[in-house]
């Protein structure tokens, strides 16, 4: 049965391959995606970022227009496939910037953490992602920034994710753990995607640590009762992820029927969805249903 779980780790990944989105496609490049958030946060700093060229305004401080142009030079290089070089751009931008109280500057450091990490992720290269997703959550994890927490929590996210390939799966299981408790109570409408995922990867981790399958059955449980009756298309990926996960803890616990009727909630709710994550959970579960036979 463990290999089944590896369908929610899948769709844990496009939550950062989308820069934490949690339903963009997965096949963003590590230059496109690094460019558009970069180029997202640029824009709520009221200035437009093109790869080659930036427009500011007035209400921009001098040292805010500084570090968005280093912005730019990231998004050039990152847009013609040079890796070191956006970097370097992301990394001059953080030493540079990254004690400024400048409100303007602020969003723009965090979000060059959060891109540097996602960049090396993606790039395979874990231990100095998770190096910054940490220097993202110590620098401004006490930010009460909307701009910025949005950051934080998918900070916490992708770096759960982060450590889940690292395999330290006990600080995995915390990541998330930080995440939810951070932000369940949050009125961000932002935020109950990012908690709806976490809850899903909380029990993937508990999973992994081989802990009991009630456990694991709670989380995507409270995934359920919090959110299964949300319209919320940003939430529903989630709520098909749970639903599918619950069949899969509930036939570890040998409770077939409560399975079964599981997997044929996931078919009778979504099954006409177009959305991509949640198609996926559909057709996991048209197959587990094949699989336990009449």
């Amino acid at each position: 049965m463990g290999g089944r779980f590896l369908v929610g780790l899948i769709v844990a990944g496009l939550a950062l391959a989308a820069c934490g989105s949690g339903g963009d496609s997965a096949d963003a490049t590590t230059s496109s995606v690094a460019a558009a958030a970069i180029t997202t946060v640029a824009n709520t700093t009221t200035t437009t970022t093109t790869p080659t060229t930036t427009t500011t305004t007035p209400s921009v401080s001098l040292t805010a227009n500084e570090a968005i142009a280093l912005v730019t030079q990231a998004v050039g290089s990152f847009d013609a496939g040079q890796l070191e070089d956006g970097l370097a751009s992301l990394d001059e931008l953080i030493g540079r910037f990254g004690e400024s109280s400048d409100p303007d500057v602020v969003p723009v450091v965090a979000r060059a953490l959060y891109n540097r990490g996602t960049t090396l992720y993606q790039a395979g290269r874990f231990e100095a992602a998770l190096a910054s997703y940490e220097e993202l959550i110590a620098r401004f994890g006490d930010s009460t920034d909307p701009i910025v927490l949005s950051d934080i929590a998918d900070g916490l996210f992708n770096q759960g994710l982060t450590l889940h390939e690292l395999g330290r799966h006990e600080d995995e299981l915390a990541s998330f753990e930080v995440l939810i408790n951070r932000f369940s109570d949050s009125n961000d409408p932002y935020m109950p995607p990012q908690v709806a995922r976490a809850l899903n990867n909380k029990g993937i981790a508990l999973h992994e640590l081989n802990r009991s399958n009630e456990e694991v059955l709670a989380a995507h449980e409270e995934v359920i009762s919090r959110y299964g009756d949300s319209a919320d298309p940003n939430i529903l990926p989630h709520v098909a992820r749970a639903i599918y996960s619950k069949g899969l803890a509930l036939e570890a616990l040998e409770l077939r029927t409560e399975a079964r009727a599981a997997y044929e909630e996931v078919i009778s709710r979504f099954g006409d969805s177009t959305d991509p994550a949640v198609a996926l959970f559909v057709a996991a579960a048209q197959q587990q249903l094949e699989e336990l036979g009449s």
